[in-house]
């Protein structure tokens, strides 16, 4: 999505039923909602074996966009693989600011999976969200191209290194 079409968009939280996310695309789809959900590839690991999945960045919540010239958000509350629109102390349902969504549209692909991070530096604290090393937080150490880098994590109290591509990372913010 581009971001001249989320200016002409008010966006709210849903959250969704328990495995209602496709029922609920279908659903807002048809009544001409829009939806956003953006995704991270991640190793799930089942036994021995591990496979990459593309798994919500947000789990068990999806972003709705209406026409603010008609917002009808009482319809999607009523929609099915829907719970409820997320609110904050009121009983209407807060909007999202323009600058987050925009944010969050600017760091995902076509098909909303997040890219890595752009601005990686040395010294730079990072997760592994995917990978053999997956949820460890470590440290750069050197950025060898623009896909691969090196990292050092502590692993018993002693430092070892790896490297990973930077897909497998995300950057965390101090």
């Amino acid at each position: 999505m581009s971001s001249e079409m989320t200016s002409s968009i008010i966006w709210f939280l849903a959250q969704l039923k328990p495995n209602g996310f496709d029922r609920a695309c279908v659903n807002l789809e048809r009544q001409n909602f829009k939806i956003f959900m953006p995704v991270r590839e991640m190793l799930i690991r089942r036994g021995r074996s591990s496979q990459k999945s593309k798994q919500p960045l947000f789990p068990g919540y999806i972003f709705v966009g209406t026409d603010p010239e008609n917002p009808n958000w009482n319809s999607i509350n009523n929609t099915l693989g829907i719970s409820r629109l997320v609110s904050f102390g009121k009983n209407e349902p807060a909007s999202l600011p323009e600058q987050l969504i925009n944010g969050l549209m600017a760091r995902c692909g076509e098909d909303f999976s997040l890219l890595p991070p752009e601005n990686l530096r040395v010294g730079d604290t990072v997760r592994a969200v995917s990978g053999p090393f997956a949820e460890y937080i470590a440290t750069i150490e050197t950025i060898s191209n623009e896909t691969r880098l090196s990292i050092l994590f502590d692993v018993l109290g002693q430092k070892k290194r790896a490297i990973i591509h930077t897909s497998d990372i995300e950057k965390i913010e101090k």
